[in-house]
């Protein structure tokens, strides 16, 4: 890492290590001067974050976090029939995303590694529930009033499967679901007060070769069916521009603002301790004790 980040050709870094990595090589990746598109989540603990977010506003770089469906079209649509009033005030919102993680996929089943589903592919329902529940606000993130937990662990101490429900001052209820043990519909319903909508794949449209559906029905209307494909608009593509347009309008990027993936990782990190998911480096962790022992 240090000779790619010494090479004054590059210019943006990509990070997709495990997580634990994140937040050193966003400070480190901050201090060359690089602009950077990191996976999610961002970090693994809120402190961490906070610290990353603060080392790339003094060097001016840009951050990004790579939610890959923020920046795909087919968001920018399911916004646009949010806004427009065709469901009404929205009420309650679902969803998942869970797949059947294979045993030997250390980096998922590690405690060592930050692993579990929630921290994996939990931060995707809960960014759809804080996008949306923003939208009511007149912006694109909003934190919850009020947060209930649940899960279970697997041997590694990591959580198998979990889910949460949100509420928020708007009135939206949602119900957020991930897991590691079975393969899930990883769909999105909204249920509004004029309206309904499902999206069959709401976070990478087409991912697999099929395409991902997007119905929605205002009372008393015929239902609207769109398909929408990846086409040309590879996400990883996207994100990259996304990140090259932060780093032209000065360090965050409208569609994924940095104050959105704090608060989504303060939910997740409620959310996998409520559960009784801990990692070597939380300080009230079991592992950390036993480190702290030997």
């Amino acid at each position: 890492y240090e000779e790619l980040l010494a090479d004054e050709k590059v210019a943006f870094v990509y990070i997709a290590t495990p997580h634990p990595q994140h937040a050193w090589l966003i400070e480190a990746s901050a201090r060359a001067g690089k602009h950077i598109l990191c996976e999610k989540p961002l970090c693994v603990r809120p402190a961490e974050a906070e610290k990353a977010i603060a080392s790339c506003s003094r060097a001016g770089v840009a951050l990004v976090e790579n939610i890959l469906y923020r920046f795909n079209p087919q968001t920018k649509r399911l916004l646009e029939i949010v806004r427009s009033g065709a469901l009404g005030k929205l009420q309650r919102m679902s969803a998942s995303f869970s797949f059947k993680c294979p045993e030997n996929n250390k980096r998922l089943w590690d405690p060592e590694l930050a692993g579990g589903g929630i921290l994996d592919v939990g931060g995707y329902p809960v960014s759809l529930a804080g996008l949306l529940a923003g939208v009511a606000e007149g912006s694109l993130f909003c934190e919850p009033t009020d947060m209930a937990f649940s899960g279970s662990l697997a041997d590694s101490g990591v959580d198998s499967q979990a889910s949460c429900l949100l509420r928020f001052k708007s009135g939206l209820i949602a119900d957020c679901h991930c897991g590691l043990l079975y393969q899930g519909t990883n769909d999105l319903q909204i249920w509004g007060t004029q309206g309904t909508l499902t999206c069959t794949w709401p976070y990478q449209p087409a991912r697999g070769g099929e395409a991902a559906v997007l119905r929605w029905r205002e009372h008393g209307k015929q239902e609207q069916v769109e398909v929408h494909g990846l086409a040309c608009e590879d996400p990883f593509v996207l994100a990259a521009a996304a990140t090259g347009q932060a780093a032209r309008s000065g360090g965050s990027h409208f569609l994924m603002p940095l104050e959105a993936s704090l608060g989504h990782l303060r939910i997740l990190d409620a959310w996998r301790k409520a559960v009784g998911v801990r990692y070597p480096d939380d300080e009230e962790g079991p592992a950390a004790k036993r480190s702290k022992k030997e």
